[in-house]
């Protein structure tokens, strides 16, 4: 019965059909499926790894810019702690500051600092202001000329206060009475570097 049916064109037809429908299927289910599975793993992990390497190169830029602000911040700090004053340099500071006035056409007389400061142990902390008492004479606009110059100093001085007095024997120069503060570098300052010496020990 199956010879005969065989034998029918459009039986054979069939059953040629069947038998390509249940390869393909087969095919469809052993080997495409898994492997379209496989693809699609492999694409969400591209994208997965393709995520990470994108945040890891932004990480990167970010992380060169904060070490860009450090560097500019360590050298900026750099450049204040070079100006700050070794309490054992006064002396040197005090000679460059009368010369500096000299030049502008101040004479000091006195330079009187507060020992309180420097001998009481009052000196902690990073910074230390020392009160200087200044006396001298010059002329108003040499006594101008000399604090406009100021910030040229390698060092910090700050005026907080001057008293101009009138003296017939000094005419037509001046006596100055100028109170300012000199920046000292106190106990607890680090030297140059060793902020970063630090953080790279640690790391």
């Amino acid at each position: 019965m199956i010879k005969r049916r065989l034998e029918n064109p459009w039986a054979r037809m069939g059953l040629i059909a069947g038998i390509e429908v249940a390869l393909l299927l087969g095919w469809y289910l052993l080997y495409m499926r898994p492997t379209q599975a496989r693809i699609d793993h492999l694409r969400q992990q591209r994208l997965l790894l393709t995520g990470k390497v994108h945040g890891a190169e932004m990480a990167a830029i970010q992380v060169r810019r904060l070490q860009g602000r450090v560097d500019s911040l360590e050298a900026a700090l750099d450049g204040i702690r070079a100006r700050l004053v070794e309490s054992k340099s006064l002396d040197e500071v005090v000679a460059k500051l009368a010369q500096h006035a000299r030049t502008c056409g101040v004479a000091f007389t006195s330079v009187e600092p507060d020992y309180g400061v420097l001998v009481e142990g009052k000196a902690e902390g990073p910074v230390v202001r020392l009160p200087l008492r200044i006396q001298a004479t010059g002329s108003f606009f040499s006594l101008g000329r000399f604090l406009d110059k100021l910030p040229e100093m390698d060092f910090f001085l700050e005026p907080t206060g001057t008293i101009l007095q009138y003296d017939p024997g000094l005419y037509p120069k001046l006596r100055i009475y100028l109170s300012c503060l000199l920046y000292l570098r106190g106990s607890e300052l680090p030297a140059s570097g060793s902020a970063g010496e630090a953080g790279a020990q640690q790391m």
